[in-house]
């Protein structure tokens, strides 16, 4: 599959016209429904179509033409180690990591938050599914903020008293919570415009309705742990 760059020549590296048409073509290979999304252009040099949401979430679609940067492995504790290692030298967190059929592969579904740069408060929340194979990948990635007031859905859920009372202890002056997420998909359909809410409505129909080439179902992936079971 690396044909995406291949010059009339061996020797003879591709003009700037062929590269952009041969990365334009490998972008073609993934088909995503955005027939409710704005498109927001297509960024040649970066491999990446953008879409803008109804709730102005962004939607990309991302093409690497380089062996995927994920472990070889078939640990699912060893590669979900390797993911938050990376998420700490950016100051994010791992919300939710998963092995799950896309579009007729195994795909990685992931969801990250980060603090939202030059801002006191609230959280951007980001998915992706990454589509892995032998010698490139597809990222198509979706990225939502926190609007207006911060932290309601976290402030709403301990005032209910959603996690309860057991386990709940202060521990040099901060109080734990075992067990508790106030990000878990539980409490979506309660929260509909929290920004981890909208950006699993839209993961969701992004795997029921994104569909790949015959060519690129052909192509060799590379080895994800076993599918986590739904």
């Amino acid at each position: 599959m690396a044909f995406w760059n291949k010059s009339k020549k061996p020797d003879e590296a591709p003009s700037t016209e062929q590269r952009h048409t041969g990365i334009r073509h490998m972008l073609d290979l993934i088909s995503l429904d955005t027939n409710t999304w704005q498109f927001d252009g297509e960024d040649v040099e970066q491999m990446s179509r953008q879409w803008i949401t109804s709730d102005l979430d962004i939607v990309s679609l991302n093409f690497f033409p380089v062996t995927p940067n994920l472990p070889a492995t078939g640990n699912k504790s060893d590669f979900v180690s390797f993911i938050n290692e990376l998420l700490l030298e950016v100051n994010g967190r791992l919300v939710e990591l998963k092995i799950r059929p896309f579009a007729g592969i195994h795909a990685v579904y992931q969801i990250v938050k980060f603090p939202i740069p030059n801002r006191e408060h609230g959280m951007v929340y980001i998915g992706s599914w990454t589509l892995p194979y032998k010698d490139m990948s597809y990222v198509i990635k979706t990225q939502c903020e926190e609007q207006g007031m911060t932290g309601m859905r976290e402030s709403l859920l301990f005032a209910q008293d959603r996690a309860g009372s057991a386990g709940h202890r202060v521990e040099d002056g901060k109080l734990v919570m075992p067990d508790w997420n106030p990000d878990a998909e539980e409490f979506d359909a309660e929260f509909p415009s929290h920004p981890i809410s909208r950006l699993r409505h839209v993961m969701k129909h992004l795997e029921l309705t994104t569909t790949i080439s015959e060519n690129l179902s052909k192509a060799i992936t590379f080895p994800l742990p076993e599918s986590t079971k739904e």
